[in-house]
C-alpha cells in the first residue's frame, strides 16, 4: 500500500487489510429510481476455448477433474499468512483432483498437481466440463458465474460483501464457508471432502 511505503500510514493504525477483515457495520448508499432493474449475471457470456496448453492440462486431470482456487484480483500473497498458505499446500498435494490456482507469486515445493498463473479466464474455466469444486473468496461476479455454470463453491471471504455472498451460497445449499481464522490443513481438508463426496452437488463428467 502506497501510504504505508512512504511512512503516511499512522503506525498505531492496523493495516487496511485486517480493518476490513472485522468491520462493525458497511454503509451502502445506493438509491435508485423505480425503474430500474436489477440484472444479476448479465455480464456472463458465451465460453470460449481456453489456451491450447490450458486446455490440455485440464481435459488431462482424468475422472476426478480439477479444482480451481481463486481469491480474485484484490488478495495477494502477501496478505495471507504462510501457516495458511502452508496448510492450503499440503492439502492440495494430498487430492486426487489437479488443482488450477490463480496466485501472483511464486510457490517453492509445488506440488506436482497444483498449477499456478497470475491470470486466468475464470468464465471458462468455471464452464469446464471437469470441474468439480470452486474455492472462493465470494466476490459477487464469481459467485454469479458459479451458480450459472453449477459448480460448488467453498467459499473463504475476507470482507465486506463476500461474506454475504458465501452467507446465500451456503443457505442455498450449493456451498459451504471457511473462516481464514478457522483454517487448517485439517479443517480445509475437510470442508473440500464434504463437497466432493457430495454426488448432490458435483456434476459427474459426461465425457
Amino acid at each position: 500500500m502506497q501510504a504505508k511505503e512512504e511512512n503516511l500510514w499512522p503506525p498505531e493504525v492496523p493495516d487496511i487489510f485486517e480493518l476490513l477483515k472485522q468491520p462493525a457495520f458497511a454503509i451502502i448508499n445506493r438509491p435508485m429510481s423505480p425503474s430500474v432493474v436489477y440484472v444479476g449475471g448479465i455480464h456472463i457470456k458465451e465460453p470460449q476455448p481456453l489456451p491450447q496448453e490450458l486446455a490440455d492440462w485440464l481435459d488431462g486431470s482424468g475422472e476426478e477433474g480439477f479444482i480451481f482456487f481463486s481469491l480474485g484480483t484484490v488478495i495477494k500473497a502477501e496478505h495471507l499468512k504462510q501457516e495458511h498458505i502452508s496448510s492450503i499446500l499440503k492439502v492440495f498435494g494430498s487430492l486426487k483432483q489437479r488443482i488450477l490456482w490463480k496466485w501472483n507469486s511464486e510457490i517453492k515445493n509445488l506440488p506436482s498437481n497444483v498449477k499456478i498463473s497470475s491470470w486466468l479466464p475464470q468464465q471458462d474455466i468455471l464452464a469446464h466440463r471437469k470441474i468439480r469444486l470452486f474455492i472462493s473468496h465470494g466476490g459477487l461476479f464469481g459467485s454469479q458465474e458459479a451458480m450459472y455454470f453449477e459448480v460448488p463453491v467453498l467459499g473463504m471471504p475476507v470482507f465486506l460483501d463476500q461474506h454475504m455472498n458465501i452467507d446465500e451460497i451456503v443457505s442455498q445449499g450449493w456451498g459451504k464457508s471457511l473462516a481464514w481464522d478457522d483454517l487448517t490443513e485439517d479443517t480445509f481438508g475437510e470442508a473440500i471432502q464434504d463437497i466432493l463426496s457430495n454426488s448432490r452437488l458435483v456434476k459427474p463428467d459426461l465425457d
